[in-house]
């Protein structure tokens, strides 16, 4: 007879444990990892079904990613660019303080704040958001614009509202800039030339794709941003201190909080939860990450 090998898969289940009706909490599990940018935000309890959140949104989450041990170090491309037509234009930029002329996956302030780190926020297992309709009138006026000041897309990292917030690729530069997107089936690929100055792209927006969408520049081969995308508006990218703020959260509830890096392949959980107050600002506290 013949014998087939047999390969035993382990599957560990984390026990979560949620602390108090208010403000945030450890779980006393190990972080993991999800698929793709975006975590899988409607979690069914195994019988495909789910109870949408209703509360009222006027709750506010706040809090800061620290870098986790030593920083990285800067990797200049000053010599990258000085082979560029455009060099003088582009190395203008740090002279004027808009970009330090180097690699932009890990961008860390003087005291450890993480610029572009993509925190989400992910509802209980069974649970899933109810956007009303205000609040997607809200959000389809909130265009979110990408600048390329100094050949450097700024800011790097975007998280938007899927199929409703409109996106705008500018050129303030002195010099033409192309916004490559990848986009795939999803998306589409496009490339578009926009001049000097004043020059910028029509609104648009991304459908969702748990996958980065890559956006880059054919005349200028060191810039590249990435666009993320959500089915709901419970995120926030970090700005140049770390800092982050989300609004509009529904209160009462449990939510996890997953974060995003460009270094990584997969959105973290981090182990952490909230439960956002009625009127008030909620801070999460001990968000770090490393590039481990």
């Amino acid at each position: 007879m013949r014998r087939f090998p047999i390969l035993g898969v382990l599957l560990l289940i984390p026990a979560l444990v949620f602390l108090g009706m208010t403000g945030c909490s450890d779980k006393k599990t190990p972080a993991t990892k999800t698929t793709g940018a975006d975590p899988k935000t409607t979690n069914n309890k195994g019988d495909g079904k789910t109870v949408k959140i209703t509360a009222a949104t006027d709750g506010t989450v706040a809090g800061v990613v620290k870098f986790d041990g030593e920083a990285p170090a800067i990797k200049l491309i000053v010599d990258e660019i000085k082979k560029n037509k455009d060099a003088d234009a582009c190395l203008a930029g740090q002279k004027a303080n808009i970009w330090n002329v180097a690699e932009q996956t890990w961008l860390v302030d003087k005291k450890g704040g993480v610029a572009n780190v993509v925190i989400s926020l992910v509802p209980e297992a069974g649970k899933e958001y109810d956007i009303k309709a205000d609040l997607l009138a809200k959000w389809k006026m909130k265009t979110d614009e990408n600048d390329q000041p100094y050949c450097a897309y700024i800011p790097h990292v975007i998280a938007v509202f899927a199929d409703v917030q409109p996106v705008v690729f500018k050129n303030t530069s002195a010099v033409s800039h192309s916004v490559k997107i990848v986009g795939g089936e999803t998306n589409g690929n496009s490339e578009k030339v926009i001049a000097p100055k004043v020059g910028a792209t029509e609104p648009r927006t991304f459908a969702y794709d748990r996958r980065p969408v890559p956006v880059m520049c054919a005349l200028h081969g060191w810039m590249n941003s990435k666009v993320i995308t959500f089915k709901h508006p419970y995120f926030a990218v970090t700005k140049a201190d770390g800092s982050f703020e989300i609004g509009d959260v529904p209160v009462g509830e449990t939510l996890r909080v997953f974060m995003w890096h460009e270094s990584l392949d997969k959105a973290i959980d981090t182990g952490k939860t909230v439960t956002a107050a009625a009127g008030k600002k909620t801070t999460i506290d001990g968000l770090k990450i490393s590039n481990k």
